[in-house]
Order: structure tokens, then sequence, then C-alpha cells
């Protein structure tokens, strides 16, 4: 009889170790999954003219995506001071957290590098450039205000030597290379969207473009239609 109680014993307190041992194995993977918890993401294309339309557009995607990151995915030539400087305000009043990517063989140039140096770090794939952030025209007052904007920014970004690469941008309208970007750490080399995703831990759950209305306000906003809407 003694042997059936010590076999009984023996199995319940093999049973209690497998449960305790599961019960372990559960709560670190609960805490392994909560530590590294994806946040929410939108993938938002600035392949447009920095424009009125654009500056609808992105007050329209900060409104309807309130606490999540957005990713601007930038292949631009730029466009107006007015709009970039609305857009870069909007960015750091409401604080945020956004990110560039300028994809490979992209471009962020005028205007829309300027709106990627308010993000708080600007990725770049390979032959894609960024720079040239030189008004036009090129009046003093106006160049000094845009450099003293772009120090700021890359001061913010804690960049080094935030002056003279301002410098170089605006007054010299220089354009950096992925290499020469990264070099000065203007920028960090990926290769591609996931890779962005990934290194900011990341998850896109929504996608943004310019709506038909906002098209039709980057339109209007073109001073040789509102000129000639105008007589």
């Amino acid at each position: 009889m003694d042997w059936w109680v010590n076999a009984v014993l023996r199995i319940r307190v093999c049973v209690a170790s497998i449960l305790f041992s599961v019960l372990v194995l559960l709560t670190m993977s609960s805490l392994g999954a909560s530590s590294v918890t994806e946040k929410s993401a939108v993938l938002v294309d600035l392949e447009v003219t920095i424009d009125g339309g654009t500056v609808a557009y992105v007050e329209r995607v900060v409104s309807q995506h309130q606490g999540r990151v957005l990713v601007f995915r930038v292949n631009s030539y730029g466009g107006y001071l007015a709009a970039a400087d609305k857009i870069v305000n909007v960015i750091l009043e409401k604080n945020i957290e956004c990110y560039a990517w300028i994809p490979q063989g992209g471009f962020a140039v005028s205007a829309a590098a300027y709106i990627s140096l308010a993000c708080r770090g600007i990725y770049m794939g390979s032959g894609a450039v960024i720079g040239g952030i030189s008004p036009v025209p090129a009046e003093p007052k106006v160049v000094e205000y845009v450099k003293a904007r772009v120090t700021s920014l890359l001061e913010r970004a804690g960049v080094g030597n935030a002056s003279k690469i301002a410098e170089e941008l605006v007054v010299h309208a220089k354009t950096y290379t992925v290499s020469e970007a990264s070099k000065v750490g203007l920028a960090t080399v990926v290769e591609s969207l996931d890779d962005v995703l990934r290194s900011l831990n990341l998850r896109v759950e929504a996608r943004e473009e310019p709506s038909m209305w906002e098209k039709l306000l980057s339109v209007l906003s073109n001073p040789l239609v509102s000129g000639i809407m105008l007589l």
C-alpha cells in the first residue's frame, strides 16, 4: 500500500513541476512580446509639389491619425517656402513623431528637404539625394531666415556642425548624396522601407495619398493658374 501512496505523490509532484514550468514559459513569452510591441504607423506619400494642396493634405493626415507615427515617403523637387513653413510648423507645434524615407533613386529637394529635416529621422536608399534648400528669389533676408530655420532643425536633430551644414544647404544650395548625408549625420542609409520599419519597430496600418480635392487645391494654388483665374 505504501508503494501506491508514494507513486501517487510522485505523479502529483511531476504534474505540479510541469504546470509550473509551463506557467513560467508563458509569463516569459508574454513579457517578451510586450517588450517588442510594434507601434502603429501611417505611410504618407509625399511624391508631390509642396504647395497649398499639400498643406491641406498633411493637416488632414495629422488630424485623422492622431497618436500614430507618420512615415513620409519623400520623392519631390520641392515647391513653395510658405507651404513648407506651414507643414514644418504643424509637425513642430503638434510634436508629431514622423520620419522621412527617401527611396532608392529618390530625391528630397528644396522645400521637400526642408520638411524632411523637421522629422525625427531621415532614411535614404541607395542613389537618393537630399538638399538644395535655396529660396528663389534669393533675397538676403529670406536666405538668412531659411538658414536660421534649417540650423534650428539640424540642432534639434542633434546633427553636428549644424550652422555649417545649413549654410551649405541654403546659401550654396548643396545637394548631398547618400554617403555624404550619412557621413555628416544628416541621414541613415537603408535599402528598403522594411528596413526603416524594422529599425524603428513600426508596423504600417494605413497608407495615405492626396485626395482629389487636395490635388485640385494644388492646381488652384499655382500662381500662374490663380493669376489667370483672377484676370
